[in-house]
């Protein structure tokens, strides 16, 4: 692969986000995930804290701004995206760094696929908050 793709991954916990991005990444020479879940991982649990979440998306951030600054082929950005402000600095920053953007929504914000979500995400995002990101999703 000659050019440089950024892939951004959007949709609801438990939507299958990750493993898209593991089956995107997997087998590829020159790829990488950036997740700011990854900010909450401690000796291979994960432990999230709502106060460091604007941390754990400026991390998420500095990871993809980093990968692109070396180069990497393939940048996927594995976070819920569910507005479009959350995706504009990933855009930026391959437009900047000549990368080809691709956005790809996993899952859909249907109720009856929330309850699928809801009993296989392994955040424990309570159901309200859930549903509210389904609600508050832009296109």
């Amino acid at each position: 692969m000659s050019s440089k793709e950024l892939i951004i991954l959007r949709g609801l916990p438990g939507s299958g986000k990750t493993t898209v991005a593991k089956q995107i990444v997997d087998g590829a020479r020159d790829a990488i995930i950036c997740s700011a879940d990854s900010y909450f991982m401690e000796d291979g649990k994960y432990v999230f804290r709502q106060e460091e979440l604007k941390q754990a998306h400026n991390a998420c951030q500095m990871s993809v701004m980093r990968a692109m600054a070396n180069g990497i082929a393939v940048v996927v950005v594995d976070n819920t995206n569910i507005k479009r402000d959350d995706m504009r600095p990933y855009v930026e920053m391959a437009l900047n760094h000549g990368y080809e953007v691709s956005i790809r929504t996993i899952g859909s914000m249907e109720p009856k696929d929330i309850e699928k979500y809801l009993e296989r995400q392994v955040h424990g995002v309570p159901q309200e908050k859930v549903e509210k990101m389904a609600h508050e999703y832009e296109d």
